[in-house]
C-alpha cells in the first residue's frame, strides 16, 4: 500500500502520444446497481444480460438525450495573502440530461428518483466510458446524486422536455482510473427493457380467448410472441399472432385463471417485461 504522499512512485511519465482522443458529449448512460462491473472484453450479448436480469442486479440503459448540459463544479482552491493558493477540493463531476420522449416514459425515469448505484457514460461518438484498477474489469462511476426533474414545458418556441441531474462520486475514478471503449456496435444493438400491459379482449370461450400486448410507453402493439413467451394456462395448445399485438390462444376444456409472459430473460424476442398477469374470462 502506498503512503498518502508518495508522489514519486505514483507520478506517471507523460510522453508523446499520437492518440488524441478524448470522451466528447455525454448523450446517454447506462444505470447499474452499486458493485457493478462487467469484463473489458465483454461482447453485446453479455451486455445485453445485463439489462434483462432481475430488478435486483438489472441495468438500466436510459435512451439518446436530446440535448446536454455540463454542469460540474469548479474546482475549490484557497489562495493565501502571501501568494500561495492550496487546493481544497477538486470539484465534481454533473450532468444534466434533456430528453424530448414522452410522458410515460418521463414516468418511468422519475421512478430511479434518489436511487444509488452506478452509471457508465456514453458519448456522441458512441464511446462508453467506464474505470478500470485492474485492466480487466469495467465499472461504472459511482453515483453521489440522481434527479430525474420536473418537465420543462414548452415556450411556444421550444419543445418541452424531460432533464435528468447526476453527479459523480469521486473525480479520481475518472481522472485517475477512467477507461474508454468502443461501444458503437454494442451500443446499437442492445434492447432496453420496455414494460407491456397484457388485457384480454372481449369474453372468451372453453376453446378460445384473445389477449392484447402493448407497450406502456406509448401503447402500440407488440408482435412476434409464440406460445412459449406466455406462462401456462390450463387447456391451451396453441396461439396465433395477429400481427397487431392481439394473441388469439386456442385449446380445449379452458377455464378461468391468470395469463402472464414469463421473464424477461427467457423471452424469444428481447426487450420486454410484463407489467404483471392478466386475468382471463370464460363463459
Amino acid at each position: 500500500m502506498a503512503e498518502v504522499c508518495d508522489i514519486a512512485t505514483t507520478q506517471q511519465n507523460i510522453g508523446a502520444s499520437d492518440c488524441k482522443k478524448l470522451p466528447q458529449n455525454i448523450i446517454a448512460i447506462i444505470k447499474t446497481p452499486r458493485g457493478a462491473s462487467i469484463a473489458l472484453s465483454a461482447d453485446a450479448s453479455a451486455w445485453q444480460a445485463k439489462l434483462l436480469a432481475p430488478k435486483a442486479s438489472r441495468w438500466y440503459l436510459f435512451p439518446y438525450s436530446f440535448d446536454q448540459e455540463n454542469v460540474s463544479e469548479d474546482p475549490v482552491r484557497q489562495a493565501s495573502s502571501s501568494g500561495q493558493e492550496v487546493q481544497v477540493r477538486p470539484g465534481q463531476y454533473r450532468y444534466r440530461l434533456m430528453f424530448r420522449e414522452n410522458l410515460e416514459m418521463h414516468k418511468a425515469m422519475y421512478s430511479h428518483l434518489n436511487s444509488g448505484g452506478g452509471v457508465y457514460l456514453i458519448d456522441s461518438n458512441l464511446d462508453l466510458v467506464g474505470f478500470s484498477t485492474d485492466g480487466v474489469n469495467l465499472k461504472p462511476f459511482t453515483l453521489a446524486a440522481f434527479f430525474p426533474e420536473k418537465i420543462q414545458f414548452g415556450t411556444g418556441s421550444e419543445v418541452s422536455l424531460s432533464p435528468l441531474y447526476f453527479a459523480l462520486r469521486d473525480n479520481t475514478e475518472l481522472d485517475v482510473n477512467g477507461k474508454m471503449i468502443s461501444f458503437a456496435s454494442i451500443y446499437n444493438s442492445l434492447v432496453p427493457l420496455t414494460t407491456v400491459i397484457l388485457t384480454q379482449v372481449g369474453t372468451g370461450s372453453a376453446t378460445e380467448f384473445t389477449v392484447s400486448v402493448k407497450s406502456k410507453l406509448d401503447g402500440v402493439g407488440i408482435v412476434g410472441l409464440v406460445l412459449a413467451d406466455f406462462t401456462s394456462f390450463s387447456g391451451a395448445s396453441g396461439v396465433t399472432d395477429n400481427g397487431d399485438g392481439t394473441y388469439t390462444f386456442a385449446g380445449s376444456g379452458m377455464t378461468g385463471g391468470t395469463l402472464d409472459l414469463v421473464a424477461a430473460s427467457a423471452l424469444t424476442i428481447p426487450g420486454y417485461e410484463s407489467a404483471g398477469p392478466v386475468s382471463i374470462n370464460i363463459t
